[in-house]
């Protein structure tokens, strides 16, 4: 018996599932047997496959998430300046961990892009909120990009983690 894809080389192995016969360097190793490349074409299982739905339902629980971390860390931020950091890093986890139920505990890149978006508006709105309240101009809520000014270098860092922790919540 020679292999289907390398007809020089000899081998005594074939496919479980379709009895092709295989060389060592076209085998796939699975958990029911040896397959060919074709046999385990890796498909999405039904029930991995993320609906329209469960996307918008997870960027509805971020931006929520989004929205009342921003707000609770704006504040703190006021009263406890250093402790931001490391509620960044919370802040994250949180808009990660809404996004995932929200999309019904699935898994995926597009849920990781808006887990890491969410983290990031809320960083926005921290720091609009603790801008505004440092000078008391209440009025700079509403631009939320005025916030990107208040990031020191350090606080860039932990917002970046911070983004990163959302998203890698959401790692398949």
């Amino acid at each position: 018996m020679y292999c289907v894809n390398h007809p020089h080389v000899e081998t005594e192995v074939s496919c479980g599932r379709c009895g092709d016969p295989l060389c060592t360097r076209c085998m796939v190793f699975t958990p029911v047997g040896v397959r060919c490349r074709t046999c385990t074409a890796h498909k999405k299982s039904a029930l991995r496959r993320i609906t329209s739905r469960q996307y918008l339902r997870g960027l509805g629980s971020g931006l929520g998430a989004a929205f009342i971390s921003g707000l609770l860390v704006g504040q703190l931020q006021l009263i406890f300046p250093f402790t931001f950091l490391f509620l960044y890093l919370a802040t994250g986890w949180a808009v990660g961990e809404a996004v995932s139920r929200g999309a019904y505990r699935q898994r995926g890149t597009g849920l990781m892009v808006v887990a890491g978006l969410c983290a990031f508006l809320a960083y926005l709105i921290a720091g609009s909120v603790s801008i505004a309240g440092r000078l008391g101009l209440f009025f700079l809520i509403e631009n939320p990009f005025i916030g990107l000014m208040t990031f020191s270098l350090l606080g860039w860092i932990f917002a970046a983690i911070g983004i990163g922790l959302a998203a890698y919540r959401l790692k398949e």
